[in-house]
């Protein structure tokens, strides 16, 4: 396979393909984008993700040391419950 080394760098992704390059489902990108952990730019009625948001999001998961099951605990989806 060979790479044109004339193709502008995309600066910004639709959210699908920010999912695709997370590894994640589309609708996962939207709920990061609600929660306020993956940056979205809006150009008329188009949104758009900044490939330094996915690159950040990832910076920031593996700083924090994330291993998934869910959102972090500031998000609003992971309420404490309460004790039964």
């Amino acid at each position: 396979m060979e790479t044109n080394t004339n193709d502008p760098v995309r600066l910004l992704l639709t959210v699908p393909e920010a999912a695709r390059a997370l590894a994640i489902g589309r609708t996962t990108a939207y709920e990061l984008i609600r929660a306020g952990e993956l940056e979205v730019v809006h150009i008329g009625r188009c949104a758009r993700v900044p490939l330094e948001a996915v690159q950040a999001l990832v910076a920031r998961r593996r700083a924090q040391g994330y291993r998934g099951g869910g959102f972090p605990a500031s998000s609003a989806a992971s309420q404490e419950q309460p004790e039964r």
